[in-house]
């Protein structure tokens, strides 16, 4: 277990090693995103050894959990180098600790209580942006051994905001697809089965009139005042080019 050292294992940070000493004073205690995502699971290239990331695990539970999203402009970073970097990375040494299933199932309650919130609660427009990049990268890793049907489930069948994110995980949408390690593409699904998962509850033929009732929805939230135009814009946005896709067949 580490001593609090960030000992800067692939030299990225050897031009300000007083930072690494200061987070490491802070013994995992009032870490900043920056801090987190940007230093000590920095992408590939992390402050710390795998032994000495270990401890800040718990600060970073605890940020994705509790974190604002808009007011945190790091926290899909932080989800992303975290959940679809460091964890594959280190997949070995966390199974041969004992680890993985921990770090991978905090990590899946993480994402669960966030959703739950944000299905039952419509939170913001920054929120709905946060959570289609963690469902891309939840729904394409083989590490979650789960059934995504209750997922995509809630998805369907929940409000604009649930459904707008389901539309920008189907391929109508070209979703965007994470970055991945060619060391560790064994630990994600592809791109194609990702989108025929999504598939499965959104077939093509549905697509017609999913878009038309999502668009009367979307409207009838924005007149009534429980829609901001800001958010009425994104979904615009959304509906838009998946309309447009749709009638010109895919093309």
């Amino acid at each position: 277990m580490s001593d609090w050292t960030l000992s800067d294992p692939w030299n990225d940070f050897c031009y300000d090693a007083q930072s690494l000493q200061r987070i490491a004073a802070k013994q995992g205690v009032g870490l900043t995103v920056e801090e987190l995502a940007y230093t000590v699971f920095a992408g590939y290239l992390p402050a710390g050894t795998y032994e000495e990331c270990l401890p800040y695990l718990p600060a970073a539970y605890d940020y994705l959990r509790s974190a604002t999203p808009g007011a945190d402009d790091g926290l899909p970073d932080l989800w992303e180098n975290l959940f679809h970097i460091w964890v594959p990375e280190n997949i070995e040494p966390l199974r041969r600790d004992g680890l993985l299933d921990e770090v991978v199932g905090k990590l899946r309650g993480i994402f669960h209580e966030r959703l739950e919130n944000w299905l039952n609660t419509g939170e913001s427009r920054a929120m709905a942006a946060n959570l289609e990049q963690w469902c891309i990268n939840f729904l394409c890793s083989r590490l979650v051994a789960e059934n995504h049907a209750s997922l995509l489930q809630k998805l369907l069948t929940g409000g604009v905001h649930a459904r707008i994110l389901l539309l920008q995980l189907h391929p109508v949408s070209d979703p965007p697809f994470p970055h991945m390690s060619q060391d560790n593409k064994a630990c994600y699904f592809t791109r194609q089965e990702v989108c025929s998962l999504v598939q499965q509850y959104l077939p093509e033929s549905r697509l017609p009139e999913f878009l038309r009732t999502l668009r009367a929805d979307a409207q009838a939230l924005f007149e009534t005042g429980k829609a901001t135009h800001k958010l009425m814009e994104y979904w615009d946005i959304q509906l838009h080019w998946a309309e447009k896709r749709v009638a010109n067949g895919y093309s």
